[in-house]
């Protein structure tokens, strides 16, 4: 296995989250935002996504 591709893998995955978690707290989205993305968002995102990556992350001894 090898950890190097993982560990970019979540890394990538946390940069992508970080932007999702940017746009759902714009006021656009708040005031109920219906474009597509909106939509995708609220459907497809609970939270706490980048808590989960960080603590995958920490297992493999990586620090954000």
């Amino acid at each position: 296995m090898d950890v190097e591709k993982i560990i970019d893998a979540l890394r990538k995955s946390r940069k992508y989250i970080r932007t999702v978690e940017a746009y759902r707290s714009t006021s656009f989205l708040e005031d109920g935002g219906d474009d597509d993305l909106g939509i995708t968002i609220r459907q497809y995102t609970k939270g706490d996504e980048i808590k989960s990556i960080d603590d995958a992350l920490a297992e493999f001894g990586v620090t954000p």
